[in-house]
């Protein structure tokens, strides 16, 4: 499962991102199509579909000292990419990527959000067979990218900084979201729904 946080409600920027991800994900099914083991699954289902306004809820109840409390956070994404397969029902399991433009222009302050709706992500896979894969997140204004991993045992992996002015950081930018976004399809479509694969965090 994939996020991006967009700190700045730049046309421009919001763009670039689009681009990078639709881009992203073309690159992936050219890739799928010409993989035999894909070909008969690409041709029989649709794997990806993307919505807008799309709500991340968690509802969680607390006892403490003998009182009981309901914790709960709601946040919206600008638009998502779920997958569509049957074992992925319902809805909320179902979420890939999601992306978020928000009007604010401190980095620091959207990588702490992106860090509460990987959470809340993580949190609504919990007790089904799919609680075990990271979920992966994305802090970017269309120019700097901050990647995150955040793993089963509730570790936050962070990346350094990466630029897309620098030449070097813009093709690691895109060779990095396509492998994410590559490893998020294969590992929600290949898995069988009672198997157990453990993944490891990212190393940066």
């Amino acid at each position: 499962m994939l996020l991006a946080d967009v700190p700045q409600s730049s046309m421009l920027q919001q763009y670039l991102v689009d681009g990078m991800i639709l881009g992203a994900l073309i690159h992936i099914g050219d890739l799928f199509t010409k993989i035999p083991e894909y070909q008969e699954r690409m041709s029989t289902r649709h794997i990806l579909k993307i919505t807008s306004q799309t709500a991340l809820e968690m509802k969680e109840t607390v006892v403490q000292n003998g009182e009981t409390r309901e914790l709960h956070a709601k946040e919206r994404c600008d638009w998502a990419i779920r997958s569509t397969a049957a074992v992925l029902n319902p809805f909320r399991l179902s979420l890939l990527a999601c992306v978020v433009v928000k009007p604010t222009d401190t980095f620091e302050q959207a990588c702490t959000q992106l860090m509460l709706y990987m959470v809340i992500l993580q949190h609504n896979r919990n007790n089904t067979t799919y609680d075990d894969l990271p979920v992966y997140g994305m802090c970017t204004d269309g120019i700097d990218y901050i990647f995150m991993t955040l793993t089963q045992d509730k570790v936050i992996h962070k990346s350094r900084l990466f630029t897309r002015s620098k030449r070097d950081d813009s093709k690691i930018i895109f060779s990095y979201l396509v492998g994410l976004l590559q490893k998020i399809v294969e590992d929600v479509e290949i898995r069988e729904p009672k198997s157990k694969i453990i993944h490891q965090g990212a190393d940066y």
